[in-house]
């Protein structure tokens, strides 16, 4: 919002911007309430499940742990094999492209005209 805010003072964004930049901001906060109430909910069910009362269960809050600190994403070194891609993934885009070239060729059939014919035979005595 700051940023935003700054960048319109200096002639660089619309007054737009701004109100959408304030109203991410307070949707952010909203979801953030939510989520505190959720957490309370899941901590009073854990101590439910555990015996314990609820006013005396408590899990501290710490962000997610990491080798380079909280709030950063790992590092992810240059030159990793492929190897490590999970086959199943690889087999699951196959799968994708081999669909959708389906698709393709179902769309083209499609587009072509179609005709039906039928014809009826029998027999008849004469009496």
């Amino acid at each position: 919002m700051d940023l935003t805010t700054n960048r319109f003072r200096g002639g660089l964004t619309s007054e737009l911007e701004v109100k959408q930049a304030q109203t991410l901001l307070n949707q952010t906060k909203a979801q953030a309430q939510a989520l505190d109430v959720q957490r309370s909910q899941l901590e009073h069910a854990i101590a439910v499940l555990i015996g314990k009362a609820a006013s005396d269960f408590s899990i501290a809050r710490s962000p997610l742990p990491h080798s380079e600190g909280a709030g950063l994403p790992p590092v992810i070194p240059s030159g990793l094999p492929a190897e490590l891609l999970a086959p199943a993934d690889i087999a699951e885009v196959e799968r994708f492209v081999a669909a959708s070239n389906a698709q393709i060729g179902v769309a083209k059939t499609a587009a072509l005209p179609h005709i039906s014919l039928t014809g009826v035979a029998g027999l008849r005595a004469r009496t």
